[in-house]
């Protein structure tokens, strides 16, 4: 605290003694002319000590004078002037203002009694991060794991990140903040703004079904439509979004994308159908393929009624019902039983033949020497 003298003479006019008295901060304005004093040497004066041939004028506020000058009655606080409190890193005394600069660690204290106020700064404008304004003291930190910006306290400066290695889209390794999108078709691609949402049109019922099984397990989950034939889904897990759309045998499969077609089968070729699967030829066209008509493979259904409903097979078998004989890998040629051959099953075939069907659906049985390859 330093020492504050005061010189006030009999000339001065009361007005110039109102003035100085009501700017000292805490004090009263209760004046008075001659308060006297002790002469003598160094004296204490409340929180101040008065200097050689001085006298203490107000020991409450701390005011020396000369010898035979007049003091000022002024009513102070026990303490001296009031404290002005925390400034900064310091604490300011009586008699004393704190001034801030820029930032809280440039504020300083600064008498009262000069009469001359704060300073004022030219501050420079806080940083900007992005979309948000800093404070004085910030600085402007980037996060390269999400090409962010972000504000941080000066002393405490920008931190180390760790970020993680960037995903692979495609076979394509994305950049720091992107993400691995997937569209409709399932095509991946990089975005930076993240995965936008997409409204992708509803499968057809024709299309292939979204679901696979996954892992070496015998578990089997059903039976799914693959864009061209029911397969059957097994493994550890069903994936898709079609999973619980599956169904549970063959035929209600076959039945519900009889309109999708598949693989053809049957026609001038003679193309044949998988062994669990039978060409289907369609109720228009001629029966069982003839005239180089073309069916539809089909997956044979796995279980069927006993409902006695005979017809005749393309194999020119009798069959107690259609789904027997498609059970057993053949279309329906018409309904009823099949007449008595006329051919070589009852007239039989020469030594070292065979009487089988050995062509096309429809060619009907024929004696064929052994050894020879058929296309069925």
């Amino acid at each position: 605290m330093r020492t504050m003298s005061m010189n006030f003479t009999l000339r001065a006019t009361i007005s110039a003694i109102a003035v100085l008295a009501l700017g000292l901060s805490g004090c009263t304005s209760d004046i008075s002319i001659g308060d006297g004093g002790t002469d003598g040497g160094s004296v204490v004066c409340g929180a101040s000590t008065c200097s050689g041939g001085q006298v203490c004028c107000n020991a409450s506020c701390g005011i020396c004078a000369d010898p035979g000058e007049g003091c000022i009655a002024i009513a102070c606080t026990d303490a001296g002037l009031p404290d002005a409190g925390s400034c900064g890193a310091t604490t300011c005394g009586g008699g004393e203002q704190c001034c801030t600069g820029c930032t809280p660690d440039d504020a300083f204290c600064m008498s009262t009694s000069s009469g001359v106020a704060c300073p004022d700064y030219a501050c420079p404008p806080p940083p900007i991060c992005g979309d948000t304004a800093c404070g004085p003291s910030d600085i402007c930190c980037d996060n390269p794991c999400d090409g962010t910006t972000f504000c941080s306290s000066a002393g405490a400066g920008c931190p180390v990140f760790d970020c993680p290695p960037p995903p692979t889209c495609g076979g394509t390794e994305c950049a720091p903040g992107e993400e691995c999108c997937a569209d409709c078709d399932g095509v991946q691609s990089c975005n930076a703004g993240g995965c936008p949402p997409i409204a992708c049109p509803p499968p057809g019922p024709c299309d292939a079904q979204n679901a696979r099984g996954e892992g070496l397990c015998e578990l089997f989950f059903g039976y799914a439509w693959d864009g061209s034939a029911c397969t059957g889904i097994s493994g550890c897990s069903c994936v898709g979004a079609d999973c619980d759309s599956l169904y549970a045998d063959p035929s209600s499969c076959a039945s519900a994308h009889t309109s999708c077609g598949g693989t053809s089968c049957g026609g001038f070729p003679g193309a044949t159908c998988t062994s669990g699967e039978f060409c289907d030829y369609p109720a228009s066209a001629p029966a069982c393929g003839a005239a180089d008509g073309t069916g539809t493979c089909t997956t044979r259904p796995t279980g069927c009624s006993r409902v006695y409903d005979p017809v005749c097979g393309c194999d020119g078998r009798d069959y107690s019902n259609a789904c027997i004989a498609n059970l057993n890998g053949t279309d329906v040629s018409y309904s009823g039983i099949c007449p008595t051959p006329s051919d070589c099953r009852t007239t039989s075939c020469a030594t070292g033949e065979s009487c089988i069907v050995c062509g096309p659906p429809g060619t009907g049985y024929s004696c064929v020497a052994d050894g020879t390859v058929c296309p069925l």
